[in-house]
């Protein structure tokens, strides 16, 4: 910080150290704070990074301030109300984005999927439809556009049509596999679906997307004896307050090892009641050590661990 206020430069070459300085002080983050703000303050993204550096209060202040700034930058403006909306500030989010909307109605289309976000946010879906829609008739070849008006449809319980705009935004440049992914979510929740035509959906989505990134898979080699024990693992992320921990919850506690061993791993999720019993029942140490480690604890057979994240720990397995 010393060597940045002795040193004659500007505030671009502190855009980038929020992320590095997330951890240290809020007296620390205060000063860098400070900093930006003074190395030129007439350039929004100073204000930017000096209100995400700083506790929310202030930096919601500091934002209503420097509006008069961020108004003749209708980036900046966005940038401002993405950060609004992250804060749940709703009012404030829905006058910086309303405002970059209006002055800039065709320039930021972004800008209109994060006012609907902003609008549903504060559980005004008429609102933020007919923002999404207005954002589609402008530029229709956007996949971000057709992907919030699929999440809006589904949250306000219009399966059938969510599921229409997830394959539709399909079809755009930009679309991935979550794309589809939505409109099968969309499509679980249709009354009117049979099984085997979700079953179908769900074929047809793993022959496009799942089977091409399938390694050369080598046959099992059937293990010859015929009383070895059966084992059973469970992986989860969910084993806590989660639907899937509490209706397992009762399963774990009646379970007869007797009969056969349960190796469970819980990998990531939140401390609660639910969690702490299902950590009373560990036969062995938490493991939160490598994910190559609990890779190799889970090949071996170790009771029950609370570890690691799961993607890091499934690349290390």
């Amino acid at each position: 910080f010393r060597l940045f206020a002795l040193l004659p430069v500007d505030a671009s070459l502190l855009w980038r150290l929020p992320k590095a300085v997330a951890a240290a002080s809020p007296v620390r983050r205060d000063r860098l704070a400070r900093l930006c703000t003074a190395l030129n303050p007439e350039e929004p993204r100073s204000v930017l990074t000096a209100a995400r550096l700083i506790e929310p209060d202030a930096a919601q202040t500091l934002i209503r301030a420097r509006s008069d700034l961020l108004l003749r930058h209708p980036r900046s403006l966005v940038d401002a109300g993405v950060l609004a909306l992250q804060q749940n500030w709703g009012s404030l989010a829905l006058t910086l984005l309303a405002e970059a909307v209006a002055r800039s109605p065709a320039g930021e289309i972004m800008a209109w999927v994060y006012l609907a976000r902003a609008f549903a946010a504060n559980l005004r879906h008429d609102l933020a439809l007919d923002v999404i829609r207005r954002a589609i008739a402008l530029e229709p070849g956007r996949v971000e556009t057709f992907r919030e008006a699929a999440n809006l449809r589904l949250v306000i319980g219009d399966s059938a049509r969510a599921s229409d705009l997830f394959q539709r935004a399909a079809t755009v440049p930009g679309a991935t596999a979550t794309d589809i992914s939505g409109a099968l979510t969309a499509l679980a929740y249709a009354e009117d679906l049979s099984d085997d035509a979700l079953f179908a959906a769900y074929e047809t989505w793993e022959q496009r997307y799942a089977r091409p990134l399938y390694p050369a898979t080598v046959p099992a080699t059937p293990d010859p004896k015929p009383d070895r024990p059966l084992k059973v693992g469970i992986l989860s992320s969910d084993l806590y307050g989660h639907p899937i921990g509490v209706n397992l919850l009762g399963y774990f506690e009646r379970h007869d090892p007797r009969g056969y061993p349960l190796h469970v791993y819980s990998v990531g999720g939140r401390e609660d009641g639910i969690r702490a019993r299902l950590a009373e029942m560990e036969r062995e140490e938490p493991c939160c050590g490598s994910p190559i480690g609990v890779a190799r604890r889970m090949r071996y057979g170790a009771p029950f661990l609370l570890s690691a994240a799961l993607p890091s720990l499934l690349r290390a397995a």
